[in-house]
C-alpha cells in the first residue's frame, strides 16, 4: 500500500501450508455444528450452511497459503498482496478443507490455525456475494468459533492471519 511516496508494508512474507487431504468421506453439515470444542454462530450457519447441499467430492491434496498481518487492513487492501486467486469460491470445498485444519488443531493444538486468540480470515464468493470467514480459538472457553459475515471496509488488525485459498 501506498502512502505518499512510502510503500507500507500489509503483510508478512506468504507461507505455504502442508498440503491437507479432503477425502471423499469429509461431510461439512455434519462437522460445523455447536458442541464442546466448536461454537458456529448464527450468521456461519445462514451465509455458508443454510442452501449447502452434500456432494460427493474426490479426494485432492490442496495446497493453500496465509499471511500474518503486518498493519491493519481491509480485506481489498490485503488482497492487492495474495496471489489472484486468493478468494475460495467452491463453500463445500472450504468448509471439508477447513473442517480438516480444525480437526488437525482440536482442542487448540498448534498449527496452521492461530490459536492464540487472533483471529484466521478466510475470503470467500458466495452466489456473487463476498463474505468473511472468522476462526479463532477461545481459550478461556476452550473451542474454536466460527463466524461468517459480509465483507464491507471493516479492518482487520495486525496479528490476524488471511488465508489464501491459492499458494502462487
Amino acid at each position: 500500500m501506498k502512502n505518499g511516496n512510502l510503500t507500507i508494508e500489509i503483510i508478512r512474507r506468504l507461507t505455504t501450508l502442508t498440503p491437507v487431504k479432503v477425502v471423499a468421506e469429509d461431510n461439512p453439515l455434519e462437522f460445523f455444528k455447536t458442541r464442546s470444542g466448536l461454537y458456529i454462530f448464527d450468521t456461519f450457519k445462514e451465509l455458508l450452511l443454510h442452501n449447502l447441499i452434500e456432494k460427493q467430492i474426490d479426494a485432492v491434496d490442496s495446497t493453500i497459503a496465509y499471511v500474518d498481518l503486518a498493519q491493519s487492513a481491509n480485506v481489498a487492501e490485503i488482497g492487492t498482496e495474495l496471489p489472484a486467486d486468493y478468494v475460495f469460491e467452491d463453500v463445500y470445498f472450504f468448509l471439508c478443507y477447513l473442517k480438516a485444519l480444525l480437526k488437525k488443531q482440536w482442542g487448540g493444538k498448534d498449527g496452521d490455525l492461530l490459536s492464540n486468540g487472533s483471529s484466521n480470515i478466510f475470503s470467500l464468493k458466495v452466489g456473487g456475494e463476498s463474505l468473511g470467514v472468522s476462526v479463532r480459538w477461545s481459550a478461556d472457553d476452550r473451542g474454536w468459533f466460527c463466524f461468517a459475515g459480509r465483507l464491507g471496509a471493516n479492518r482487520w488488525p495486525a496479528s490476524y492471519r488471511m488465508f489464501s485459498a491459492t499458494a502462487a
